[in-house]
């Protein structure tokens, strides 16, 4: 069940990024998020179901946070996307492809961490 959120995110990502290659911002969040994604699909670590319970519950402090910047509870936003670069879909104030540019950046560090935890362990055997 958890890998198919997973599988969700490569399909849907793909898409846009394929419908919609001039909204610059949407292909390449989203693009960049599936194939990140599908790549790690494809090894499918340990930590996998475990990183995607994480990402779905990180998504509420990100939507509140993301929400005040792009004005939901504010007059004005602070953070204001160009109609041009973006697929248009928002989850209230929020562009849709931030959701996906969290999954991508969280992804990218939870890599980083299991492969200098990788790295280290092997090292510690060699000593």
């Amino acid at each position: 069940m958890i890998k198919w959120i997973l599988y969700f995110f490569v399909v849907s990502g793909l898409l846009v990024a394929l419908i919609y290659p001039m909204q610059l911002y949407s292909s390449m969040k989203m693009g960049g998020a599936a194939v990140l994604t599908l790549i790690v699909l494809r090894f499918n670590p340990a930590w996998l179901c475990r990183f995607t319970l994480m990402f779905l519950v990180s998504l509420v402090p990100f939507l509140i946070m993301n929400g005040i910047l792009t004005g939901s509870f504010i007059e004005q936003e602070i953070v204001w996307y160009n109609p041009a670069h973006i697929f248009n879909y928002r989850i209230g104030t929020i562009p849709v492809e931030d959701v996906y540019y969290s999954l991508f950046m969280l992804l990218t560090t939870m890599l980083f961490y299991e492969g200098l935890k990788r790295y280290s362990s092997r090292s510690k055997n060699l000593n």
